[in-house]
C-alpha cells in the first residue's frame, strides 16, 4: 500500500478545500434567502396616527401611515439585497373602512394610493365588500397589484372574473417559483355585503390549490389571507403543503419579547410556530393593524423548497422612519378634499372615549354607552306621542365601534374627523318594535360565541342604552342571560323593571344589524320597522353637538357573573322583588 505524506502545503491545501466544500453545502441549503415584508387591517389609514391608532396632532408621537410604511419598505428591500436576500411584500386585505379617506371618497382613493406602494400580491378582506360587489369591481380592475382568493365562487357575478381575481399567484424569485394562496373568511357573508359571490371554507379551497401548484412544479406555498389568527393556525396545521402563513382580520398583535410599546400587548410570539404531524413546522404571522407595524419575517429556503431556518419581528413604524414624500403628494389633493369635512369642532371630553384593546367588544365601554345613548336621544327628540319616548332601547354593535376618542389629543376637542374614525361605516337607523322574547333572544346571541370574541375578531357583542343585563357565560350558548332591567317609554318617572316576554318594545338599531350582519336573524321578523333616514354617525353628532361637553361613564349596563350566583338567581321566581334581590346579589358578587 502506498504511503501518503502530507506535507504542510497539502494541509493548506485540504483545509481551503474544506472550507470551499463547506461554503457550497452552505449555498446548496440555502438557495433563497427570502424576506417577508407584510401589512394587514390598513383600513385607510393612509395619514400618520397616534399610538391608540387615532388622529396624531402631535408630530413627534406619531406612528404608521402609508407614506412611513413605503420608507421602511424601501430601506428594508436595499439592506436585503446588501445581504443577498430578496424582498416580497404582501397584504392580508382589509383596505377599505375606516377613515374619513374612505368614508368620502371610497375604492378611488384606496386604489390610487395602494398603486404606488409596490406590494406584490394582495388578499380581499371582509371590508372590501361593505360596498357590495358594485364598489368591488372598479377597485380591482383598477389596481396594479394582483388580488388572490381561493375559496369564492364567482359564477353568478359577471364583473368579477377569474383573471381578475385567481385563487393564486406564482412568484419567480432566484430560479425558485413561489406559490402565494389567497383566502378570506365566509364570515364576510354576514359580515358584509357579498351580493351573489358565495365564499366556501377555508381549508379545503386552500388544499385543493395547493395541491394543484405542487403538481405543477411549486415548491413553496404562502397562505396569505383575511381569517383571523386562530383560523391562520389551523390552516398551517392541516395543510402539509403550506409553508408560511400570512395573515389578518383579527388586528393580532403578535412579538416576541418586550414589546416597543406598552399598551401593545402581544397575544402571541412572533412567528407563532405550528406544527403539524409530520413534524415540519410552519410559521403564521400578522402585524396588528391600521399601518403601525409593518411585518417582517426572514426565511431560508432549500432546493427542494424546504424552510430551513426562520425568524423576525414586527417593526414599529415610529418617526425614526421618514415619511415618503411621493406617497404624501399623491395622497395630498385627496387630503385637501377633506379638510372643510374633517375639522368641524363638535364638542368637548376631558376623559379617554375608551375602544382601547377591543374593549367593546368585550364589555360595557364608555364610548359604547355614548352611542347607544345617542339614539335614544335623537328619537326622543323627535317624538310626540304619550310618554317620553317610543324607544327606549339603543343597540350597537362592538365592532361597529372602531376607534378611540383620546382626550389628550386636541386638549379633549371632539372633531368630526374623531367621530368618523369611531362610526366610519356611517350605517342607516331603523326603529324596530320587538316583542320581549325577540329581544331576550337579540342579547343572548350578542353572547353566544364569546369566547371567540376574546380570541378573535367578532364583533356581535353588543353596547346598550336603556337596559341593564346580567350573563353568565359558564352556561351554554343561548342560555347566558341571567336577568334584563329595562328602562320604561310610556313612563312620566324612568324607571326600570324586569324585562316581559310578552311585553313589546321601541329599539334603535343599526340597519346592518337588522340585515342579518354578525349573524343576527333575530331582528328579522319585528312587530313594525321604520326606517330614521338618519345615520349612526349623524345621531351621535347631533348629541355630542348639543351637549358639547360630555364624559359618559361605565354604568353597570353589563355585568357577567359567576356561575353559583347565576344558578341561585335561576332559580327565584321574576318579580320585581325577586329581580332587586338578584341584582344586589350581583352587585355584592363583582367586589
Amino acid at each position: 500500500m502506498k504511503t501518503i505524506v502530507l506535507n504542510t502545503c497539502n494541509i493548506r491545501l485540504l483545509r481551503t478545500l474544506h472550507v470551499f466544500l463547506i461554503m457550497m453545502h452552505i449555498y446548496c441549503v440555502y438557495s433563497l434567502k427570502l424576506t417577508v415584508l407584510h401589512t394587514n387591517d390598513m383600513h385607510s389609514h393612509f395619514e400618520q396616527t397616534s399610538a391608540t391608532s387615532g388622529t396624531c396632532l402631535n408630530e413627534n408621537s406619531c406612528y404608521g401611515g402609508f407614506a412611513r410604511i413605503r420608507t421602511a419598505v424601501n430601506l428594508l428591500i436595499k439592506k436585503g439585497l446588501d445581504q443577498n436576500r430578496t424582498s416580497i411584500f404582501l397584504n392580508a386585505g382589509d383596505s377599505f373602512q375606516g377613515t374619513p379617506y374612505y368614508t368620502n371618497f371610497k375604492w378611488e382613493v384606496v386604489a390610487d394610493i395602494m398603486n404606488i406602494m409596490g406590494f406584490d400580491v394582495m388578499s380581499l378582506g371582509n371590508h372590501e365588500f361593505d360596498d357590495g360587489v358594485s364598489g368591488l369591481i372598479p377597485y380591482i380592475n383598477n389596481l396594479t397589484t394582483p388580488v388572490v382568493a381561493c375559496n369564492l365562487d364567482l359564477s353568478k357575478v359577471s364583473g368579477l372574473i377569474s383573471t381578475k381575481l385567481p385563487k393564486s399567484q406564482i412568484l419567480q424569485i432566484n430560479g425558485t417559483r413561489i406559490g402565494v394562496i389567497g383566502y378570506l373568511t365566509p364570515e364576510t357573508m354576514t359580515l358584509s355585503s357579498t351580493g351573489n359571490v358565495q365564499i366556501f371554507e377555508e381549508i379545503a379551497s386552500i388544499q385543493k390549490e395547493a395541491t394543484r401548484l405542487t403538481l405543477d412544479g411549486v415548491k413553496f406555498l404562502i397562505a396569505l389571507g383575511h381569517s383571523g389568527y386562530s383560523v391562520d393556525q389551523i390552516i398551517a396545521e392541516k395543510i402539509p403543503e403550506i409553508d408560511l402563513v400570512v395573515g389578518g382580520h383579527s388586528h393580532t398583535f403578535l412579538y416576541t419579547g418586550t414589546p416597543p410599546l406598552a399598551i401593545d400587548i402581544p397575544e402571541g410570539p412572533y412567528p407563532t410556530t405550528v406544527v403539524q404531524s409530520t413534524g415540519k413546522r410552519v410559521p403564521v404571522v400578522q402585524a396588528y393593524a391600521f399601518t403601525k407595524y409593518l411585518g417582517y419575517i426572514e426565511l431560508d429556503i432549500d432546493d427542494d423548497g424546504n424552510l430551513i431556518s426562520y425568524g423576525g419581528s414586527p417593526i414599529l413604524l415610529d418617526n425614526t422612519y421618514a415619511q415618503d414624500q411621493e406617497v404624501l403628494q399623491q395622497l395630498l389633493p385627496w387630503k385637501n378634499k377633506l379638510q372643510n369635512i374633517i375639522h368641524e369642532k363638535i364638542g368637548k371630553t376631558r376623559i379617554m372615549l375608551d375602544q382601547e384593546n377591543r374593549a367593546c367588544r368585550l364589555y360595557e365601554c364608555n364610548i359604547g354607552n355614548l352611542i347607544a345613548d345617542a339614539f335614544v336621544d335623537f328619537n326622543a327628540l323627535n317624538y310626540t306621542g304619550t310618554g317620553w319616548t317610543d324607544a327606549a332601547i339603543g343597540l350597537i354593535q362592538g365592532g361597529g365601534i372602531r376607534s378611540s376618542i383620546n382626550v389628550s389629543d386636541n386638549n379633549g376637542t371632539i372633531e368630526t374627523q374623531d367621530l368618523m374614525l369611531t362610526l366610519p361605516f356611517n350605517t342607516n337607523m331603523t326603529k324596530l318594535i320587538l316583542s320581549g322574547t325577540d329581544l331576550l333572544r337579540v342579547l343572548e346571541h350578542s353572547v353566544h360565541r364569546y369566547e371567540e370574541t376574546i380570541t378573535g375578531h367578532v364583533g356581535e357583542f353588543l353596547q346598550v342604552s336603556g337596559l341593564k343585563v346580567v350573563y353568565n357565560l359558564s352556561a351554554q350558548p343561548y342560555e347566558r342571560v341571567v336577568d334584563v332591567q329595562v328602562l320604561c317609554a310610556n313612563c312620566s318617572v324612568s324607571k326600570y323593571s324586569p324585562l316581559d316576554l310578552n311585553a313589546t318594545y321601541g329599539v334603535l338599531v343599526p340597519v346592518y344589524l337588522v340585515n342579518g350582519g354578525d349573524g343576527y336573524t333575530e331582528f328579522g321578523n319585528p312587530i313594525s320597522s321604520t326606517k330614521c333616514n338618519v345615520t349612526d354617525y349623524q345621531m351621535a353628532k347631533d348629541y355630542i353637538s348639543r351637549r358639547n361637553f360630555i364624559h359618559p361613564d361605565i354604568e353597570g349596563r353589563i355585568t357577567f357573573i359567576s356561575k353559583s350566583t347565576a344558578s341561585f338567581c335561576s332559580k327565584l321566581e321574576i318579580s320585581i322583588i325577586t329581580s332587586l334581590l338578584c341584582n344586589f346579589i350581583l352587585i355584592l358578587s363583582n367586589y
